[in-house]
């Protein structure tokens, strides 16, 4: 089951959670709704935080 965002606490709890958000964000990539330009955008966003983990982040 996937996560509700709106219980996403933090960027630690989003990035924790990540797997479980993913397949929303790709689904939004590839949604014909948004412009060749916005797809883009999320398309490099999702490249980022596949290569963001709580070692980068840090806890605070």
């Amino acid at each position: 089951m996937d996560r509700n965002i709106f219980e996403t606490r933090d960027l630690m709890d989003f990035i924790l959670h990540w797997r479980e958000f993913r397949s929303r964000a790709a689904a939004l990539r590839d949604a014909e709704a948004l412009g060749v330009d916005e797809r883009a955008i999320i398309g490099w966003l999702i490249e980022l935080a596949d290569r963001v983990g709580v070692e980068d982040i840090g806890r605070h």
